[in-house]
């Protein structure tokens, strides 16, 4: 592998972060929930094939950035890289035993082809108001057990 230099390396980190942060943007404008359209409770990376975070947005929440590779861990353990297709995005908010166990942030991974190879993945993670709990807003204080949250949708 030969090295870089400085210029092109940082030339292509802000490209990298630029990609992150439209993904970003767009997910807010298109948002019908509240959580993500006014609050911008939601966040997005890109990441290697393996799960590593490549660019992460900075507009987004911290917090889900810290669970992202988390995240995609378990769903790459459920759906095998070499599995997924062009068009495919996973869809999941359980993310025990790795990520926050919140029932309301749910992640969207994808991958990235070139050349009919999957080079990358791309993911977000987002606080959706309502995940069908017994209470409204999937928040009842009280609960003992997550189901009662609401529904659990695994990779």
């Amino acid at each position: 592998m030969s090295a870089i230099d400085p210029i092109t390396l940082e030339i292509m980190r802000n490209r990298l972060q630029s990609i992150a942060d439209e993904m970003t943007a767009s997910l807010v404008r298109t948002a019908y929930s509240t959580n993500i359209k006014d609050r911008r409770d939601c966040s997005c990376a890109l990441l290697t094939t393996d799960g590593e975070v490549v660019a992460q947005t900075e507009l987004g929440t911290p917090f889900h950035l810290g669970v992202m590779p988390a995240v995609v861990e378990v769903v790459l353990q459920h759906i095998p890289i070499e599995k997924m297709l062009p068009g495919d995005a996973v869809f999941s908010n359980i993310l025990y035993p790795v990520g926050p166990g919140h029932l309301n942030d749910v992640a969207l991974v994808s991958p990235i082809f070139y050349k009919g190879k999957i080079v990358a993945l791309m993911a977000n993670q987002a606080h959706h108001v309502d995940v069908g709990g017994f209470a409204p807003g999937s928040m009842a204080f009280g609960v003992t057990e997550i189901y009662q949250e609401g529904l659990r949708y695994p990779p």
